[in-house]
């Protein structure tokens, strides 16, 4: 099955990291996550507004949802650079 192209590779719920990842080598890919994600929420809320229905409205929230978890996980990373480097 093809993955759509505004589809965010991982989910920090569901497919947390098997090994420690140093921050400097995770904040780049959630970055790159989360602009995706933020074209897809931008995406699903114009369709929401055009077609009113509930299966749009699910993705739409289940995005912002997801855009609300890996936004935690790139500030708890971002924390952890920045312990990082002030050691």
């Amino acid at each position: 099955m093809k993955q759509h192209p505004l589809a965010i590779r991982t989910s920090p719920l569901r497919n947390p990291p098997a090994r420690s990842v140093h921050p400097s080598v995770e904040v780049p890919r959630l970055l790159s996550d989360l602009e995706r994600l933020d074209e897809r929420v931008s995406l699903l809320s114009r369709r929401v507004r055009r077609s009113g229905e509930l299966r749009d409205f699910s993705r739409w929230a289940l995005a912002c949802a997801s855009r609300w978890f890996l936004r935690r996980s790139l500030d708890a990373q971002l924390h952890q650079l920045a312990m990082t480097a002030a050691d």
